[in-house]
């Protein structure tokens, strides 16, 4: 799925983090920082695809095969291995915790400086792994999904559910969750109470809704022998928002500098 989406999935996943926790909105702004950045982190294992990685990294590394050949292939650095592992989320999760901890504490024991980092590990490894499960319903490719168990050598989804890009109804229902999220930050800080609650059924209805939509495209997109798998995926989201959504859709797709 495209990273935007992601991005913005970590965001979702975060500001139930946020709503659920102690604190003042700054703190809880920072969570949803924390939330996008690992919403994006998972595909830094693009940079196989860089055009400078063999005269760098593959360089420095002594690597058997080109930056190109890696990407698609199964092993820790490919796209779609290690950096999209339960496993990754967790290390990368309490390596931001240790050093929050070690930033407050001042490398001291303080019971305080703990209870302060635990959200932010929170909403880094929901965040995290939301990625990772968008990944799951997208084509196999040739991977076969995400090696969401690594180091086992398993991967799982690669169900073709739905396109890698145009996922225009699955990001306004991420978007959707953010918004009304957000809203409950700010609600709560004026009425000096926490929406915990509610956060958390806004983002299981939008989660459930999103689920919905991807498992009912009326196509599988590990289909062979069909071409333009693109412009059937855009039919079919003008068919589920309706035209004049869809076209609004292909504007701001039009303006956003990234693949969306």
């Amino acid at each position: 799925m495209d990273i935007l989406t992601h991005t913005l999935s970590g965001v979702a996943a975060a500001s139930v983090v946020a709503n659920v926790s102690n604190g003042k909105l700054a703190h809880k702004i920072k969570l949803l920082v924390t939330g996008a950045f690992a919403g994006a982190l998972p595909d830094i294992d693009v940079i196989t695809k860089w055009s400078g990685f063999d005269a760098t990294f593959g360089k420095w590394f002594d690597l058997s095969i080109s930056g190109n050949e890696a990407f698609g292939a199964k092993l820790w650095y490919s796209h779609h291995a290690f950096f999209h592992s339960l496993l990754a989320s967790v290390i990368f999760g309490l390596l931001l915790g240790l050093i929050l901890y070690a930033a407050k504490s001042k490398f001291k024991i303080s019971r305080s400086s703990l209870l302060s980092a635990i959200p932010f590990v929170l909403a880094f490894v929901f965040g995290y792994n939301m990625h990772l499960l968008e990944d799951m319903v997208t084509p196999g490719g040739g991977w076969g999904g995400v090696a969401y168990l690594w180091p086992s050598k398993v991967y799982i989804g690669g169900f073709g559910d739905t396109w890698w890009w145009n996922n225009y109804d699955v990001f306004l229902i991420v978007s959707g969750v953010v918004f009304f999220n957000t809203a409950l930050l700010l609600l709560g800080k004026l009425r000096l109470k926490r929406f915990g609650a509610v956060s958390i059924l806004i983002f299981v209805l939008g989660f459930t809704l999103g689920v919905v939509q991807v498992k009912n495209r009326d196509f599988n997109f590990n289909a062979r022998g069909t071409a333009h798998k693109e412009e059937l995926s855009k039919e079919i989201q003008k068919e589920a928002l309706g035209e004049n959504v869809f076209y609004l859709m292909e504007k701001l797709d039009a303006i956003i500098p990234v693949a969306f």
